[in-house]
């Protein structure tokens, strides 16, 4: 019923997707490369980011809450990582470990004061956004992490078989959360969890999918995270 009434009450953008790939797919100067495997591809790379994010958001989004220190959370954890390899020399799994434990110890910070205090979601989150960002900028002193092993450049630019790494590691990451989702709560709580879940990743993607078909731009934050793509974490 949730993606029933996702579709319903976003029928216009859907429309209006549908037809942007058709136009892409017919006008002379794309329909040669629109529907193109290297295309799709690129275009799944590149919101991958987003997508990884709305993962986490959705569970969120399902409580009623917002969180406004992703992005930050991405650049911070982002040059921790890229920063373990590129001055300490660190293995790659110790390094994403280390990335991941700063993104764990921010939302616990987040989690605690939200749970503990009678202060908004929004206003914590917004306060711990300008901290991680901050905190990026003093980490690095705003100049970028060069980082040239290949193990790195493979979690941003390398290839499982035919198809991207971070498509592959997004996948992955989808069909975890659904799993979680699908572990928790009673019957129908949880197939209503599901449901809106669901529903929610599919506005993700079709949202940045569009986005990134119109425009192609992206922020200082993304450039942030995709960092092994380039070698850099600005």
């Amino acid at each position: 019923n949730a993606v029933k009434i996702y579709f319903k009450e976003n029928l216009g953008i859907i429309v209006a997707f549908l037809v942007l790939c058709v136009f892409l797919s017919v006008f002379p100067k794309t329909s040669g490369s629109f529907f193109t495997r290297q295309n799709i591809f690129n275009v799944l790379r590149q919101i991958s980011t987003n997508l990884f994010l709305a993962c986490g958001m959705t569970m969120v989004i399902i409580l009623g809450g917002i969180d406004l220190s992703v992005g930050s959370i991405i650049a911070l954890s982002g040059c921790i990582s890229a920063g373990c390899v590129a001055r300490y020399n660190l293995p790659l799994p110790i390094a994403l470990l280390m990335g991941l434990l700063v993104g764990l110890l921010v939302g616990m910070f987040n989690g605690a004061v939200i749970s503990k205090t009678t202060i908004p979601a929004f206003i914590v989150t917004l306060a711990t956004m300008n901290i991680a960002k901050g905190l990026a900028y003093v980490y690095t002193g705003g100049s970028p992490v060069r980082v040239v092993t290949k193990e790195w450049q493979f979690l941003g630019a390398g290839y499982v078989g035919i198809f991207p790494t971070p498509v592959v590691i997004l996948v992955i990451g989808i069909l975890s959360s659904i799993v979680l989702f699908a572990m928790s709560g009673n019957d129908d709580g949880k197939w209503a969890t599901i449901g809106a879940a669901i529903a929610v990743l599919i506005s993700a993607i079709g949202a940045w999918a569009l986005l990134k078909v119109i425009s192609n731009i992206s922020t200082s934050l993304k450039k942030i995270a995709w960092g092994s793509k380039s070698n850099n974490c600005i």
